[in-house]
């Protein structure tokens, strides 16, 4: 049973403090999230009981008046989002009203639906982003069009660059560059679906961004070796973290690459493995010996009887990291945690090649079906890549 919460709470919400943890929990909420929420909790039953209010008065203009102050003491769960956990375990228990009503479907509702769609169905875009990229638009959409009148034929460089100017002002450098991400996105839109007569993505400037002196260096080949040996094989754990690094160490693969992996995703008989990178194109690399058998190994021995067809599962509980994540963060791989999984597909990973590598390949490069190993490069962009090794002349 998880132990009671050291946080103090007074006020009309201290009744809820352990029962809205707890449902946190079961949600699958960290520890660390759980705790931050109930001190938003605490925070929002002073600030009622201070004003003679109770959770029945949670309206959305009373949760603006509150977050407005928060902001100016915190910069932490500091928007009316912030508080929909709360709001929904408060609406489950009946303290708190019921959502209103939506009100009626504008233009501009219109079009940033369109736009998500767009995102999901031709851009390919993960939840998250999408979430994100429709959050911004729907923000710059209520920037532009104040009136409720949407004409995007209006819009040129001089109004894009103005609003950028505005809005970078009172943003974080990671808001700001969010910001910038998601307009070129919504510009993007509404030029390839006939809304706009000319792209306007070139009016928007790009985020100034201060990196290091150098690029982080590839990994070295003792270190991906010593990260592969801590892999306990006896214990099915350790055998699918032994097949997951093999597989970001070898082929360049991405987190989110690996975990997307299906049983299907791998022809055994070609010796291919088929991946699902950006934007959901799938392509086809060569499978090596090792990265096979360790796949094959958590496979037959280690992989759960689960319904689905995805190669790897995770074990324990949701908020638990695996070890191979645990490892890639550990204080002993530093180079993993910032070359793994993007500069490793250019670093220790044998597909380019000893050219492009600080170090020797992990093992000697693979036959591809095309008979050379410069056909199984995969394509992407500066975006895509946070590290590259440097080149050898």
């Amino acid at each position: 049973m998880a132990a009671r919460l050291a946080v103090h709470v007074v006020g009309p919400l201290q009744p809820y403090r352990d029962g809205f943890a707890e449902a946190m929990r079961l949600e699958g909420y960290a520890e660390g999230p759980v705790e931050l929420h109930s001190h938003l909790l605490a925070h929002l039953s002073r600030w009622l009981l201070e004003r003679g209010l109770g959770p029945g008065d949670l309206t959305p203009p009373v949760l603006e008046e509150f977050f407005a102050g928060r902001r100016t003491r915190r910069r932490w769960l500091a928007t009316t989002r912030a508080a929909q956990p709360l709001l929904r375990y408060l609406r489950a228990m009946g303290a708190a009203p019921e959502e209103a009503e939506q009100p009626p479907v504008t233009a501009a509702d219109e079009m940033v639906g369109a736009f998500g769609n767009w995102l999901v169905c031709d851009r390919g875009l993960a939840a998250a982003s999408v979430e994100l990229y429709v959050r911004w638009a729907r923000h710059l959409t209520a920037r532009w069009w104040q009136d409720g009148g949407v004409v995007p034929e209006n819009l040129d460089p001089a109004a894009i660059i103005a609003l950028v100017r505005d809005e970078v002002e009172r943003l974080a450098a990671p808001s700001a560059r969010n910001l910038l991400s998601a307009l070129r996105s919504f510009l993007r839109f509404l030029y390839v679906t006939g809304r706009t007569s000319q792209p306007l993505v070139a009016a928007v400037p790009a985020a100034a961004v201060w990196r290091g002196p150098q690029l982080p260096r590839a990994v070295p080949r003792p270190v991906a070796e010593d990260l592969l040996g801590s892999c306990d094989q006896a214990t099915p754990g350790g055998r699918r973290d032994l097949a997951v690094l093999r597989l970001l160490l070898r082929l360049g693969l991405r987190a989110g690459e690996v975990a997307g992996l299906e049983l299907d995703s791998i022809d055994w008989r070609a010796g291919e493995i088929v991946v699902e990178g950006k934007s959901r194109r799938p392509e086809r690399l060569p499978l090596p010996v090792d990265v096979g058998e360790a796949i094959t190994a958590y496979l037959r021995d280690g992989r759960p009887r689960v319904t689905g067809r995805g190669c790897s599962s995770r074990r324990g509980r949701p908020t638990e990291r695996s070890r191979a994540t645990a490892c890639a963060l550990s204080s002993t791989a530093p180079a993993i945690a910032a070359a793994c999984p993007a500069s490793v597909r250019t670093g220790s990973g044998t597909r380019l090649g000893p050219r492009h590598c600080e170090q020797e390949p992990l093992c000697p490069r693979w036959p591809s079906s095309s008979g050379t190993a410069a056909s199984t490069r995969r394509k992407h962009t500066p975006r895509s890549t946070t590290a590259r090794c440097a080149s050898s002349p």
